[in-house]
């Protein structure tokens, strides 16, 4: 899914299932201006253009969003989708 801002397009791809919706997101913004800086810096500002979300579920108390944190941790679905994206 691409989704455009006033200022910026941002990508994302990712999935819904009993953990929430997550996934990983990109902003295709164009770097080559940071081709005459170090290499470190062009580095930190690629670093800054995608990262991954979890949205989660509306849940009725608290024990319920450990155990949700815990059955993420556990899926083997994020894995394998955040292991292709990188």
């Amino acid at each position: 899914m691409v989704k455009t801002y006033p200022t910026h397009i941002i990508n994302y791809a990712g999935d819904i299932d009993e953990n929430g919706i997550w996934g990983v997101w990109d902003n295709p913004e164009d770097l080559s201006f940071f081709a005459d800086f170090s290499p470190n810096i062009f580095q930190q500002a690629l670093a800054m253009t995608k990262g991954g979300f979890h949205i989660w579920p509306k849940s009725l108390n608290s024990e319920s969003k450990e155990e949700m944190r815990e059955e993420v941790k556990e899926s083997k679905k994020l894995k394998e989708f955040y292991i292709q994206k990188i």
